[in-house]
């Protein structure tokens, strides 16, 4: 009896911890578009509930989840630059088809993230919006 009642106080304060909590939720997207115009090869998903939404992370402030979405969408950012340096070098020095394949579906990726991250929220652990999030 008394570790049942052991458990369900632990069970009652792991509940209440994650109340407290905050998800940081990233919107899903399409798959990559090869023929889509530059930039333009993947979808952010952003009017999709939120329970299909991918969870990137767990933290106990917002404060602490908004700061690592900003640091996500930053690294993206200077990855897409950097990424999109390279597909233009790549351009200008006509390279074969391959490479050229490669440098772009690489800088649209990291676009995408960086969108994605933008697009991405803190939302408290309880929100009922999440019931349905595996």
């Amino acid at each position: 009896m008394k570790r049942a009642i052991l458990a369900a106080m632990l069970l009652g304060a792991t509940s209440a911890t994650w109340a407290a909590g905050w998800y940081l939720v990233v919107p899903p997207r399409s798959d990559y578009d090869e023929r889509a115009p530059f930039l333009g090869a993947y979808r952010i998903l952003a009017d999709r509930p939120l329970s299909e939404w991918q969870l990137s992370g767990i933290f106990d402030s917002v404060f602490n989840c908004d700061a690592r979405r900003g640091k996500l969408a930053l690294t993206e950012h200077k990855l897409y630059y950097e990424g999109f340096g390279e597909y233009q070098k790549a351009q200008r020095e006509r390279s074969a088809p391959e490479l050229l394949r490669y440098e772009r579906f690489v800088s649209e990726t990291h676009h995408a993230n960086y969108s994605a991250y933008s697009t991405s929220r803190c939302v408290p652990t309880d929100d009922p919006k999440l019931k349905l999030m595996p």
